[in-house]
Parts: C-alpha cells; sequence; structure tokens
C-alpha cells in the first residue's frame, strides 16, 4: 500500500496496459503488471536444474558476489566478487535447491573457494547491452529466449541493457536508485521491493555524488523499517509479474530464497525537461543530483587527459609510443611521471597495452608491483576503465593483480584515489557554479 504516490496494477493480458504503461513512464508512477504468461523458451531456460541454460553458457566466466550474509552491497567500495564458471554457480544453486527440498545438511566439497553457508548472487550480467562493440554481454547466447514484453516495443531505441539476476539462498540488496527507467521480470520465486520517490533521497543520506556509487544509500534495513517519514511503500511480485521502477525512484530488494531468477530491462528516460515539466518538483532532487554528477564527470575527464609541458612535443612522444618497442615502453610506464604514463594509456591500443603491461610482469614483477601502489588517481581512474572495458577471458586484470601480494590493499588503495580525484572534481564544479568570475 502507498503511502504518496499509487502504484497502478493490471493485468498484462488488458486491452488499458499498454496505454497506461506509457503515462506511467511520463509520469514517474510505479506500475506492477501482473498474469503476464511466461513463454515456453524462457520456462524452459530458468527451470531446476537449468541444464539447458548450462549447456548454452555453462562454460562462460561470470562475475558472483559473493557475501556470508544475505545483504549485497551494491556500492562498488562493499562488493566481494568471485570469478567462475556459470555451471559451478549453477551447480552451486542446484545443491541449495536439493537442500530444500530434502532439508538436510550440505555435503563436502561444491564450488572452490565458496563456502556452503555462503550467499551468492548473479547480479546483473548482461544478456544484451546497447554499445556491443565495446562491452560483451557474458550471456549473449540466451538472448533470443528472452523475449522482449510488447510495452517495451516503443521504447526499443532507447534500450539500454537487459540482465539476469539470479539469487542463491536468499538475497537483500542495498537502498539504490537507477539513472534508467527500469522493468523488472520475475521468472521464477519473488520479490519483495521498498519503493521510495525520488523526493524521499533527503532521507536517506546518499553516497557522495563523485564516488564510485553515487546512486547508493549506506542505510541498513534496520534503519529503513523505523523510518516514518516517508512516502514509500512494499509490493510483492511473483513468478510472472513484472514490476516497472521508475528513473530516480529508490528501491531496495529482497529475494526469496532457495531461489528466485529474474531478468530486468534497462531504457533510457525520456526527456529531463519533460519530466520536469509533467511532475512539477517530485524529480528535483534527483535530477539536481544526476546534473552535478555529470558535470563532475566532465570535470574528471580532462583532468586526466595526459599534459606535456616539458622535454619532447606530445607529437614526438605520441609517434616514439607508436613506433617503440614493448620493452621501451615497459620502461616508460615503470620509471616515467604521471604524464607519461597517461599518455601512453590514451594512445597505444588495448592490445599494445596488455603487451606492455604483460613484458613488466614477466622482466620487472617486483618494480611493477611498486608502480601499481603509487599510481596517482589520475591515471588510476584511467587504467580502471580500460580494465574494465576488456572483452578478453579471463580478465587482464586478474593476471595484473596476481603479482601484488596484498591484493585487497591495492585495490582500496585505487578505490580512495578514484573517490579522491572524484571529489576534488565535484569541489571544482561546486567553485564554477558558486563563485563570480
Amino acid at each position: 500500500q502507498s503511502k504518496g504516490q499509487p502504484l497502478v496494477v493490471d493485468d498484462a493480458g488488458s486491452e488499458t496496459v499498454s496505454q497506461q504503461f506509457p503515462h506511467c513512464c511520463s509520469r514517474s508512477i510505479p506500475m506492477l503488471i501482473q498474469n503476464n504468461v511466461l513463454t515456453d523458451d524462457m520456462s524452459e531456460m530458468f527451470s531446476y536444474p537449468w541444464e539447458y541454460l548450462k549447456t548454452l553458457c555453462g562454460k562462460t566466466e561470470v562475475e558472483v558476489s559473493v557475501a556470508n550474509t544475505k545483504t549485497f552491497s551494491g556500492d562498488v567500495e562493499q562488493h566481494t566478487l568471485s570469478s567462475m564458471a556459470l555451471s559451478d554457480f549453477l551447480d552451486f544453486a542446484q545443491e541449495q535447491q536439493q537442500q530444500k527440498q530434502q532439508q538436510q545438511p550440505s555435503r563436502e566439497g561444491g564450488v572452490v573457494g565458496v563456502s556452503e553457508s555462503m550467499h551468492l548472487y548473479l547480479a546483473q550480467c548482461a544478456i544484451w547491452t546497447e554499445d556491443e562493440a565495446s562491452i560483451a554481454a557474458p550471456l549473449a547466447p540466451i538472448l533470443p529466449y528472452i523475449p522482449t514484453p510488447d510495452i517495451l516495443k516503443q521504447y526499443q531505441d532507447s534500450m539500454y541493457q537487459i540482465n539476469l539476476w539470479f539469487s542463491v539462498g536468499g538475497t537483500e540488496s542495498t537502498l539504490h536508485y537507477d539513472a534508467n527507467q527500469n522493468l523488472l521480470h520475475v521468472i521464477t520465486g519473488s520479490k519483495k521491493v521498498r519503493l521510495y520517490p525520488p523526493a524521499d533521497g533527503r532521507l536517506f543520506r546518499p553516497n557522495s555524488l563523485v564516488g564510485l556509487s553515487p546512486n547508493h544509500s549506506p542505510m541498513k534495513m534496520e534503519e529503513l523499517i523505523l523510518l516514518t517519514d516517508h512516502n514509500g511503500f512494499e509490493v510483492e511480485i511473483f513468478a510472472g509479474q513484472m514490476l516497472f521502477i521508475p528513473e530516480g525512484w529508490w528501491h531496495q530488494v529482497t529475494s526469496a530464497g532457495p531461489v528466485t531468477v529474474a531478468v530486468n530491462y534497462w531504457w533510457r528516460g525520456i526527456d529531463l525537461k519533460i519530466l520536469v515539466q509533467e511532475c512539477d518538483s517530485k524529480l528535483d532532487l534527483y535530477i539536481a543530483r544526476r546534473v552535478l554528477q555529470r558535470l563532475a564527470e566532465e570535470e574528471k575527464q580532462r583532468r586526466i587527459e595526459p599534459i606535456c609541458e616539458s622535454g619532447p612535443s606530445e607529437s614526438d612522444l605520441i609517434l616514439s609510443m607508436k613506433n617503440g618497442d614493448v620493452e621501451s615502453l615497459s620502461g616508460l610506464f615503470l620509471c616515467g611521471d604521471d604524464e607519461h604514463a597517461l599518455l601512453l594509456l590514451k594512445v597505444l591500443s588495448w592490445e599494445n597495452i596488455r603487451s606492455v603491461l604483460s613484458y613488466s610482469i614477466q622482466s620487472n614483477p617486483n618494480h611493477l608491483s611498486l608502480r601499481l601502489h603509487s599510481l596517482s588517481g589520475r591515471v588510476v581512474e584511467r587504467l580502471t576503465k580500460l580494465l574494465e572495458e576488456d572483452k578478453i577471458s579471463p580478465p587482464f586484470y586478474e593476471t595484473l593483480f596476481s603479482l601484488v601480494d596484498d591484493r585487497p590493499a591495492l585495490v582500496k588503495s585505487w578505490l580512495a584515489k578514484q573517490k579522491q580525484l572524484g571529489e576534488e572534481c565535484f569541489q571544482t564544479v561546486m567553485k564554477s557554479i558558486t563563485t563570480s568570475n
């Protein structure tokens, strides 16, 4: 039940759903769509014990969130990820399902490196992405079996990403909002979703706009339950049902155990000017955060551009880099300053950068380890983006980080440097807004 804006409920087969859904999208109103019949392909794909899914994608390496509690933080700085074959993840899920049915204690063994008491969550694993040329979708082979709902066909040109969410053992997400319109479709199991309009964001102590997860709140479930001065509500969605979560709406999702599977569709929201006109002041806080976030990101992109003020001209450096051998380029990365490192990361192709770093791993592992620890926030930011966009399996960051004795310390250091860079960029933006020239 809603304390504020209403939740629109309609049947998928209703003649009016095609009219109501665009209205809800334009007016930022959540909508629960009931009795959406699952296709035979979807039912077969995600039916226990998921043999068809294993056949199509079993050998695919996926990043699985791991936790010893059922709460999974969407904040990048709180992530614990494990890379494993999808078939191994599904084997773990199968064992959890069997234990639930038989009420038996867990056997010895299981997924390597994962305790049987752990909760696993294959979260936001891409089935399709808008930019397939640069971002590979690990589960692309199952796309033909995931039909786009009829109500989304008018938004086909603005579709951004389709993801699989596979929860094992019962999971809870932390409170967050998405910067896209979102249609969540439960296939098996059920989910409870707490929804709060954007204006309630003032209650949630959102993360810094320039952090790595500005759309998340650190508030815990027990704090949310105690809140009274809000306009939120809770809705439960079951297999075959879909929930429209408007862009900017805060939400927290609890997935039932032992297994819940869902697919979600993200598409870009309508023009912000229209949102402001149609929704009065309901989205002002969200829009302000998005604008400031974009300005800070643009400032960051300016800062990570290399600046060559001394020595050879930039054109000479670029030419020498393109014509240089791997050994000399490795030496430049290891012994040069930040500007040389940034220029190298900008000029060389990712294939050549991998070659340079691979050579450094083989020839000067200790020196490279020290260099990784000493990189500035600007270099870390550019290198991290390249590592995240790497489409080759296994991911190169696994190879790169393997030579570091204390990987968690390095990751923590990099995250802190990125966060500091973001804070500096945000302060620059705020100064430009509030200071007269």
